[in-house]
């Protein structure tokens, strides 16, 4: 890493400490300096205002969610309990994404869209692209035999939507930061088998 990517580093890290203490509004440039230990002049050398150091920080923190969501890998599935193993794989990875970068998290999902203009964008753009590879997984599944004709675009959204609101409230609301492993098994035996009393794999 260079200088450069450390001083932008370093006020990033300070840039999300204040956003999530103040507010995106309440936060002040100075504000992000001070923490970050360096001269105002400095944030100014690479970053145009404190929109721009804002939306720097969500798109980093998209880019390693849907990094954590690309996990996923048919290739490494053969049976129901190789699946099973995946898709935990891939849940505890958003989960720790999303436990070791809390603060960012609640940015992302709680206070970007009040923000507005690009910013809100951001979460959007974000929860359309991980819909979207959802979609190509449970199409890929379908054409292997591994997943039931179904419209792999309602069940998309609906993946996508409970995720996502088990990270937004039991993770960043609630502060669970561990036992994740624990998070994905519940997860996955609703996904799997959903909530009617029956045996695992009956009709």
């Amino acid at each position: 890493m260079t200088s450069t990517d450390s001083k932008a580093d370093l006020l990033l890290r300070a840039a999300t400490d204040v956003f999530y203490e103040h507010g995106f509004h309440g936060a002040k440039v100075s504000d992000i300096t001070a923490a970050a230990g360096v001269a105002q002049g400095t944030f100014y050398l690479y970053f145009p205002s404190k929109d721009r150091i804002f939306e720097e920080l969500l798109l980093r923190f998209a880019a390693d969610l849907q990094e954590a969501v690309l996990a996923f890998s048919w290739s490494d599935v053969g049976d129901l309990d190789e699946l099973t193993a995946e898709l935990h794989r891939v849940l505890v990875s958003i989960f720790t994404v999303c436990a070791e970068q809390r603060k960012a998290a609640a940015l992302f999902f709680e206070s970007a869209p009040a923000v507005g203009g690009q910013a809100a964008m951001i979460p959007k753009q974000f929860v359309r692209a991980a819909e979207e590879i959802v979609v190509g997984y449970l199409t890929d599944g379908m054409k292997m035999g591994h997943v039931r004709p179904l419209d792999v675009r309602v069940v998309a959204r609906a993946i996508a939507g409970y995720v996502l609101h088990t990270v937004a409230w039991t993770i960043i609301e609630e502060g669970r930061q561990d036992r994740l492993d624990e998070l994905a098994d519940e997860l996955l035996e609703f996904e799997l088998y959903g909530i009617l009393a029956r045996a695992k794999g009956s009709p």
